[in-house]
């Protein structure tokens, strides 16, 4: 797993002030809310209008706060301003006028962090907090009742990453070539001639290894960092992952749409002869999302190189190709037990000694399949039961011999097999005999 890590600080960790003037039209009719607008001035507006106000200030004009992951955030002390029922502290004890009076915390996706309501003195209101545990956007909501009449009023609190880290998927059928053959592509049948560069999402994870964006939030995934592409600040996620390429033009650019993205095979093949040694740079940015704009957080990035004939079958370099030589990447089990995990190893894949270039390093994905022993032969497919893709683990649930089979591929279509063995799996578990 590949990472790259920055690190940075939230820009502000305090409550920015707020205040809000509420006129509600099912309270007021339309043209009573113009007339308070005409007709009162300073403090007379003041005294005469439905508000609330965030920590009773009256000048400030901020109704957001930003915050570092893991900050406990003080809750802004609402006061809701009545004419007819003067000031109340929203989340203390309610009136005869006034029935609800709560301040609820919600995060972007609607989960309920937190309420305060029916609190009797409310000097406790200045000490109501909540842990900032999740990256995005948090809204707490003032809401008062009075004489059926609701006034709300939302204060936004972005949370952000304390470091942020990019992480490529181990096993990703998505690969880019460390070498583009445009010879070689061209020379191959079905859905590998000519074939597109799929760009890999990875994803990103904060400090804590939790994920921020994955390749499920491909909307926040975007080709265009300076125009309509950019995520609003509303959006639960607050932050976005751009993606360019170096040394592109108007021949060879990524193209696609909502995080679906690729390097078309066609254009790389037709102008393999203005594209012969040229090396491409695929850049991933992460951004953060703030009321002063983004804020780069960290990137990384992975190369090709368009070579128009690359790969040979041998070294007189006449026909276009490779064959594939797999090896472990870490080590084999040789035992395992019935319902604890095995960690399955990564594989290295080269071109053969005889192949030109020799022995070097290409990419490939696998796929496992696993069968089971049945009368002395591994043909009972299991892969479902023991097999966790996700993990790349295995974990028996019975009793008895495995095969473990490897179908490895890389990005022209080549494809070996390997395969280890575990045998004698047993249940440790088992119903024993005390005397």
């Amino acid at each position: 797993m590949t990472k790259s890590k920055s690190k940075f600080k939230g820009i502000l960790k305090s409550a920015a002030l707020g205040f809000a003037v509420i006129l509600c039209s099912a309270f007021f009719p339309a043209n009573a809310a113009v007339a308070l607008a005409e007709n009162f001035e300073g403090e007379s507006a003041l005294s005469n209008t439905y508000r609330i106000e965030i920590n009773k200030d009256t000048t400030g004009n901020s109704n957001s706060s930003i915050v570092t992951k893991g900050d406990e955030f003080t809750v802004p002390v609402g006061v809701y301003q009545s004419p007819t029922a003067g000031e109340h502290v929203i989340g203390t004890s309610l009136t005869s006028n006034i029935t609800t009076s709560k301040v609820e915390v919600f995060y972007a996706n609607g989960d309920l962090v937190k309420t305060i309501s029916g609190v009797a003195d409310s000097s406790a209101l200045q000490n109501q907090t909540f842990i900032a545990d999740r990256i995005g956007s948090y809204k707490i909501t003032y809401t008062v009742v009075e004489n059926g009449t609701t006034y709300t009023y939302d204060y936004s609190v972005i949370c952000e990453a304390d470091e942020a880290n990019f992480e490529f998927k181990g096993n990703d059928s998505n690969l880019i070539p460390s070498v583009y053959d445009t010879v070689l592509s061209a020379s191959l049948e079905g859905e590998n001639k000519n074939k597109d560069i799929k760009i890999p999402l990875p994803s990103v994870v904060d400090e804590d290894g939790e994920e921020i964006l994955t390749s499920a939030d491909s909307q926040y995934y975007i080709l265009d960092a300076n125009g309509s592409g950019i995520p609003s600040i509303e959006n639960s996620k607050n932050c976005f992952v751009y993606i360019s390429l170096t040394n592109g033009n108007d021949i060879v650019s990524i193209q696609g749409e909502a995080g679906d993205y690729y390097i078309d095979g066609d254009t790389l093949v037709q102008n393999a002869t203005e594209l012969n040694n040229q090396e491409y740079k695929l850049t991933y940015t992460f951004y953060q999302l703030n009321e002063n704009g983004r804020t780069f957080i960290t990137s990384t990035s992975r190369t090709f190189t368009v070579r128009n004939g690359y790969y040979y079958t041998n070294s007189s370099k006449e026909t276009s190709g490779y064959s594939l030589v797999s090896d472990w990447a870490t080590s084999v089990p040789n035992s395992a037990v019935v319902g604890v995990e095995v960690s399955l190893p990564a594989v290295t894949v080269t071109t053969s000694a005889t192949n030109s270039p020799s022995s070097e390093a290409v990419e490939a994905y696998y796929e496992v399949s696993v069968n089971k022993m049945v009368n002395g032969r591994y043909d009972d497919p299991v892969t479902s039961e023991v097999y966790d893709s996700e993990k790349h683990t295995f974990k028996a649930v019975e009793e008895g011999s495995y095969q473990i089979v490897y179908t490895i591929r890389d990005f022209y279509g080549n494809t070996v097999e390997d395969s280890f063995y575990l045998d004698n799996v047993r249940d440790n578990q088992s119903a024993r005999v005390y005397m």
